[in-house]
């Protein structure tokens, strides 16, 4: 046993070769088919000046950087931005969830997974997102999928989960929004 707890303790320690956001990554099948999933879907980004929005803790922040690129990260939540800026280092920066501190046509491509629902003023930012990218960018979005029938919505509801305590102020978005 306590050569388990040592090697639980080493595994996890932040000096060791891989960050603790890469080893849990590793270990999530939903967050390795989501980073596949983007992956597989938006364009080549080498050479090119792009833009995530909605950093988390950083695991895709660090995939997109490797793919190529100049990237910037921006978050509204600042653990968020902390925990991101200690991975990845650089171009890692605030946003209110109103206005993106960057000159207008900036960015030929911009990611956003899963921020919009975190934010009040959804609409109003998307335009703000598409004022900064090129006119020839691409914008990228996902959302959650709210709406009947969903089983792991309703199965939140049932643990007596709401929206807000894991940082929505909205549940989701559906097919009609």
């Amino acid at each position: 046993m306590y050569l388990s707890l040592l090697t639980r303790i080493f595994v996890v320690c932040p000096m060791t070769a891989q960050h603790w956001q890469l080893q849990i990554a590793e270990k999530s099948l939903k967050k390795q088919e989501k980073i596949r999933a983007i992956k597989a879907f938006i364009e080549p980004t080498a050479g090119k000046t792009c833009l995530e929005v909605g950093c988390d803790k950083g695991v895709l922040s660090y995939h997109l950087r490797q793919w190529g690129g100049t990237w910037t990260s921006v978050d509204a939540d600042e653990e968020n931005l902390r925990i991101t800026r200690e991975f990845v280092r650089e171009r890692v920066e605030y946003t209110d969830g109103n206005t993106l501190n960057f000159r207008d046509q900036q960015f030929d491509c911009i990611i956003a997974i899963d921020f919009l629902e975190h934010i009040q003023t959804d609409q109003e930012f998307i335009g703000e997102m598409r004022r900064v990218l090129k006119d020839d960018g691409t914008l990228y979005i996902t959302v959650p999928h709210t709406g009947k029938g969903l089983i792991l919505n309703a199965v939140r509801g049932w643990l007596g989960f709401t929206p807000e305590d894991y940082g929505h102020v909205r549940e989701g978005y559906s097919l009609d929004d």
